[in-house]
């Protein structure tokens, strides 16, 4: 029998393979440099058993840009109702604003998720006092970042 600790994987064969199987895996929207922390990051602990992660850890901020790029392309000319979408400075998958009913209906969705800002602990001064527009409009710019 073999050993389960010495199976060998099949590997990815371009950079833009691995950054779409990151941005699918991913909880949060990676930045470019998320991206590449992780190549690198791979590539110390394959060592030099993995000519193929090495590579891909010496790819420069501009391939990594240039692998998504392809992607969001790839993705437009199929019309799969998936998208990348560059959300605060990262990127993410998402589907389509034009697939969203049916995305909701299979979620049991009434309407888009909104923002739910909770209420934080104000000083009693504040209290009394109105909001600024600005303090106000900074409270809800990250609602705007999430919707989709």
């Amino acid at each position: 029998m073999s050993n389960p600790e010495k199976v060998k994987l099949p590997l990815a064969s371009s950079l833009q393979q691995v950054v779409g199987a990151l941005l699918f895996g991913a909880d949060h929207p990676l930045t470019v440099e998320e991206i590449r922390t992780c190549l690198k990051s791979v590539a110390e602990q394959e060592g030099e058993e993995s000519e193929t992660a090495a590579l891909f850890a010496e790819a420069s901020p501009r391939e990594i840009s240039d692998a998504i790029e392809s992607i969001a392309k790839e993705l437009s000319r199929l019309e799969l109702g998936v998208e990348v979408a560059e959300i605060g400075g990262g990127f993410r998958y998402q589907t389509q604003p034009s697939c969203g009913r049916w995305v909701r209906n299979l979620l049991k969705q009434d309407r888009p998720t909104r923002c739910r800002v909770r209420r934080w602990r104000r000083s009693r001064s504040s209290r009394t006092g109105s909001r600024s527009p600005s303090r106000r409009s900074k409270r809800f710019a990250a609602c705007r970042l999430t919707m989709s």
